[in-house]
């Protein structure tokens, strides 16, 4: 369920009981954390419901942010979790996140056995601090308060409470009542305390709790609370468990950070907002700005100066995250990018927008909320992004380009984002535009089997894996993965574990528009083939990763459009007959279709298989259909051809 508001200024004083409750409540948990000398968080009164598929129980979830002014807020949090197995040892090493813009105080943290018992207290020479960030490519001020919890026999509890002042509160507005999809929560509160005449905007997302609002002291509190919220189940051709989580997006209307005011009335105002962080930053040395134009009067034509610009930059710079001023907004200015040759998402685009701008071509530097199956909420004006590209219009089509991957493809956004709606920084304001949805026209993969069968059931195969557009990425991050994981994935593609790579190669065209990854290799397979009482039994389905699926019901999402095209051919060797082929499959749904075909010549078999599915979000009432769809694929793909071993 989705509701959203909008406050400000004074509103009716409302004394319902259940809100004097829940206002208390959160007032005694969290304002007051040790009232109690010992609270008792017993393993045997977690409901059975809330322990199932759960590696941790949320006890009691609580946060106040209160609005102090347009440049600051406090928040006040209060966690106690019960860790029910090993699986949860992450949660005992506590992190509290804070910069130059937030300050934390007031931690302190108790650990409780299975029956409600105080087995631990945190002392403060436990709490360490340290840089909250990883890796040679990151430059940061974030840190973070740090300390560890011992472990102890589970079940048993931990509960941490902390203090933080926070000037950048409208930056990550988004305040989970369940964090975690493996985590299921006994109860979680969150509320907000505004002061009279402070406008604020809300929005959530899957709670079962409408907003209960109370006002006292020329103060609104307005609060949430959420209870019995079980850990999900993952489910495939479901949308992802994150994405169904209860949230409360909350920010003030009007903001100040840095020295920057701003709004978030409308995409525009924010959009203005964050022009004035990029003003005058896209400006290039005269000797950069020289080299631009040179470059690009080597090609008359407006789309291939872009090209030769962009294939520039992407040769002459690399990553490196910078996540200093205004909060890690603010890129660094183009001719210091121009100078280092580094820089992040933000730096790289607005280095591209520079030299573009150099040559006299426009481009809008363009929020993101990135990662596969992940877009903003078009309908409430908040910050909701981690990432930037540059949009460029053109006549013939709008033209992206991502500029932190030297080897991107021009104009191609690969699933990290593509198909979404994004904020592009125009001279008049924020403006939201839709980056561009791959098909499957575009997203294709092919692949050929050459299988050589042995009369006691291993094989030899050279198998070809071919993929276009968005599966290509795929294919591409496991060549740079570690040799088991390569292995895994084969496996999960082919559904064979036993076997050996003897020799494998990969081939990349991301030169194109649409790229292209090719992955190419030999395996020695055991027992490819069952034999039995002289008869060797082979599917020649031989690249499926297709399973049977759950007869329970749930919503379908079906997050990309494909079509995949399988050739295998199998060598029998002398003295085997084939005594039974399946027959010809034809599926057609509106999910998507099948079809495949066998014959046989001269000594071998030749079997192929095409499938397609159709991108989109299929209601409960679809689901009985899309199981027969799947079923009925994967039943296809489980025939088998009998041999006959006549020697």
């Amino acid at each position: 369920m989705q509701r959203d508001g909008h406050f400000k200024g004074k509103s009716e004083t409302d004394e319902h009981p259940m809100k004097r409750f829940l206002f208390l409540l959160l007032i005694m948990t969290v304002l007051v954390p040790d009232i109690q000398t010992q609270p008792v968080y017993p393993y045997d009164s977690i409901p059975t419901h809330l322990r199932t598929r759960a590696k941790a129980v949320v006890r009691s979830g609580q946060r106040i942010i209160t609005l102090i002014n347009e440049k600051q807020s406090r928040l006040e949090t209060k966690m106690a979790i019960t860790l029910l197995n090993d699986k949860a040892s992450d949660l005992l090493l506590v992190g509290i996140p804070y910069d130059d813009l937030r300050r934390v105080s007031s931690i302190r943290a108790r650990a409780y056995d299975a029956s409600g018992k105080l087995i631990w207290i945190l002392k403060k020479y436990l709490i360490l601090d340290a840089r909250d960030f990883v890796g040679p490519e990151k430059l940061s001020d974030a840190r973070k308060k740090v300390f560890e919890i011992p472990a102890y026999n589970y079940p048993f509890t931990i509960e941490y409470s902390y203090v933080m002042y926070m000037q950048d509160l409208f930056l990550s507005p988004a305040a989970y009542l369940q964090q975690d999809p493996e985590i299921s929560v006994e109860e979680s509160g969150i509320q907000y305390i505004i002061p009279d005449g402070s406008g604020f905007n809300y929005k959530t997302l899957h709670l079962k709790s409408p907003a209960d609002s109370l006002r006292r002291n020329n103060k609104l509190y307005l609060s949430w609370k959420e209870e019995n919220l079980p850990a999900g189940r993952s489910r495939k051709y479901a949308t992802p468990l994150v994405n169904h989580l209860p949230v409360v997006y909350g920010t003030p209307l009007n903001f100040s950070l840095s020295g920057y005011k701003g709004s978030f009335k409308s995409w525009q105002d924010y959009g203005r907002w964050m022009g004035q962080l990029i003003s005058g930053r896209d400006v290039l040395d005269m000797k950069y700005s020289e080299k631009a134009i040179a470059l690009a009067q080597n090609f008359p034509e407006r789309r291939e100066k872009i090209r030769a610009l962009y294939e520039y930059m992407q040769k002459t710079t690399h990553y490196f995250f910078i996540g200093f001023g205004v909060g890690g907004n603010q890129p660094i200015p183009a001719s210091e990018v121009a100078e280092s040759g580094y820089g992040d998402c933000k730096a790289l685009s607005n280095y591209m927008k520079a030299l573009l701008k150099a040559v006299g071509i426009e481009s809008y530097y363009t929020l993101v909320r990135s990662g596969e199956r992940k877009s903003m909420m078009a309908d409430f004006p908040c910050n909701q992004f981690d990432h930037v590209i540059l949009c460029v219009p053109d006549e013939r089509d709008t033209i992206w380009l991502e500029c932190t991957d030297p080897d991107s493809p021009f104009n191609y956004l690969g699933s990290f984002t593509s198909d979404r709606h994004v904020l592009a920084l125009t001279p008049d304001g924020g403006q939201i535009l839709k980056t561009p949805a791959y098909g499957s026209n575009v997203n294709r993969a092919y692949t050929y089997s050459d299988i050589t069968l042995q009369d006691n059931g291993d094989a030899t195969v050279m198998l070809e894996i071919k993929r276009y557009g968005l599966l290509h990425d795929e294919l591409y991050k496991i060549s740079e993965s570690k040799f088991d994981d390569r292995k895994e994935w084969i496996s999960g593609q082919t559904g064979i574990t036993a076997f050996d790579i003897e020799k494998e190669e990969y081939e990349f065209n991301r030169q194109e528009e649409i790229p292209v990854a090719v992955g190419r290799f030999e395996l020695t397979i055991r027992d490819l083939a069952a034999r039995s009482n002289q008869m060797l039994v082979i599917s020649p389905s031989f690249v499926s990763d297709l399973s049977y699926i759950d007869e329970d019901p749930y919503e379908v999402e079906l997050s990309k459009s494909f079509h995949q095209n399988d050739s295998v051919k199998i060598s029998i060797p002398p003295g085997l007959s084939i005594t039974y082929l399946p027959e010809e499959k034809h599926i057609n749904s509106r999910f998507g279709s099948y079809s495949s075909e066998i014959s046989i010549r001269e000594q071998c078999i030749f079997f192929k298989r095409q499938m397609n599915l159709n991108k989109g979000n299929y209601p409960l009432a679809a689901y009985p259909e899309f199981y027969r769809f799947i079923t009925d694929i994967v039943t296809a793909d489980k025939e088998v051809v009998v041999i006959k071993v006549t020697k």
